[in-house]
């Protein structure tokens, strides 16, 4: 993808993952006449390099540290359609040699050399190439010399735009939540197949926005190493939901089942004991707590009349099976 700006005869060529789309709000912020650079061969349009277009004045890009870009890039095509690319015979994509990302993050980092000739080649015949990491000078003075008085101030207060937003659902099954949230579980039905039991999973460190998790941790060997395996993932900021059977439902201890998980394990590894559970960079937060009912709820209500004038929450806390699962929300912070 390339914009074309006729007032300065200037090219920027968009290298995916590299702040392209932020570089064109900037151009429409500040009112920079721009218009789609068509390109000269059958090429994929949003992958073309600056090679691909007509000769430009002057032609610049954007580009992002190289281990930065393989996250970025990797972490992009887990949220569009989880590893399911599909290739045009007649149309040359620059990527082709990256193919789909591997099934796990810890492979797809290995790929270093490739991933490098791919930035290459994109930013071949480029005559200015700007590091992301510090956008609002390289833009502003690049722009300054074509002839448009734009400071790094004006640069950076522009909002940033088509940000990549993760969400990851563990342990959905073939039943997953759905909602925009890739399902990774051992299912094959799952988008993204992996035994939640092996760690580390198979993500970078701060790249999921948001988790969710519906009766899945029960039926794992050790809850407390998932627990770690999220913060891990997360971001800081990221909101996690994680759903239980409660511990007095009948549900608890299940055929299946390997542990149980209620409210003193949590508290304790959130509230009473961090120091112990998160001695790393970031922490769990426990936000807030509630149960969910069954139909014994309005059953213990009938045979019981001492219930009455106490909150549903409260009877579903201590009535057994009058809730059949525990909601904890959560909140993954920076550990200060």
């Amino acid at each position: 993808m390339a914009l074309y700006l006729p007032e300065s005869g200037a090219l920027f060529i968009h290298i995916p993952k590299c702040g392209g789309h932020f570089v064109e709000q900037v151009l429409k912020h500040h009112g920079i006449k721009y218009r789609w650079s068509t390109p000269t061969d059958k090429v994929c349009l949003r992958h073309s390099r600056a090679k691909d277009h007509p000769p430009a004045e002057f032609t610049f890009c954007t580009i992002r540290e190289l281990k930065s870009w393989m996250r970025s890039y990797w972490t992009f095509h887990m949220c569009q359609g989880h590893n399911r690319l599909h290739w045009d015979e007649d149309v040359h994509y620059p990527h082709r040699r990256l193919g789909p990302p591997m099934d796990t993050w810890q492979a797809f980092e290995q790929r270093t050399d490739e991933c490098q000739a791919y930035l290459d080649e994109m930013v071949e015949g480029c005559d200015e190439v700007l590091p992301i990491e510090d956008i609002p000078n390289g833009l502003s003075r690049v722009l300054t010399s074509l002839g448009y008085d734009i400071t790094p101030e004006q640069v950076a207060s522009v909002p940033r735009a088509n940000k990549t937003h993760l969400k990851v659902e563990l342990g959905g099954g073939s039943r997953a939540y759905g909602n925009g949230f890739a399902n990774i579980d051992v299912d094959p039905a799952a988008d993204f197949n992996w035994d939640l039991n092996v760690a580390p999973y198979p993500f970078p460190d701060s790249c999921v926005d948001e988790l969710y998790s519906s009766h899945c941790l029960e039926h794992l060997q050790c809850p407390h190493r998932t627990f770690r395996e999220i913060v891990r993932i997360c971001k800081p900021g990221a909101k996690v939901e994680i759903r239980v059977p409660h511990p007095q439902s009948q549900m608890a201890m299940c055929a299946g089942h390997e542990q149980v998980i209620g409210p003193v394990m949590i508290e304790n590894m959130c509230v009473h004991f961090p120091e112990i559970h998160w001695p790393g960079s970031k922490k769990l937060t426990l936000v807030s707590m509630h149960y969910n009912p069954t139909t014994w709820l309005h059953q213990a209500r009938t045979e019981l009349p001492f219930l009455k004038g106490l909150s549903d929450q409260t009877v579903m806390k201590w009535i057994p099976n009058a809730a059949h699962e525990t909601v904890f929300i959560f909140k993954v912070e920076n550990n200060v």
